[in-house]
């Protein structure tokens, strides 16, 4: 079951209705806070402030979540990979809304 008002959460990730939403995390864009492998979990009901790193609804790839790290957050919230040579972020794809964030990473585990 998922947790309310988190429609469309990406196919195979898991979710808990009690608890946070975890994603595995792949790519170095986010390198070195987050390497491949990484498992975030993430609290959908936190609102996002500059500084925070929040996994978000890619808005070409239904299915593809990104995670970035929060930049900005007026007129939506501006999305960069701390590692920008490997980021697609917001420098390409734009501001994102506030419905795109799923929520805010509150942790990490390594595999």
């Amino acid at each position: 079951m998922d947790p309310p008002d988190t429609p469309d959460i990406p196919e195979g990730h898991a979710t808990d209705a009690l608890g946070p939403l975890v994603f595995e995390v792949e790519g170095h864009s986010m390198w070195p806070a987050l390497k491949p492998g990484m498992v975030v979990r993430v609290d959908p009901q936190r609102t996002p402030k500059v500084g925070d790193i929040v996994v978000a609804r890619h808005p070409f790839r239904k299915h593809h979540p990104i995670v970035k790290r929060v930049v900005a957050c007026d007129n939506g919230f501006e999305l960069r990979g701390d590692n920008w040579i490997e980021s697609e972020d917001s420098s390409a794809l734009g501001r994102f809304a506030r419905e795109a964030v799923i929520g805010v990473v509150v942790a990490t585990d390594t595999p």
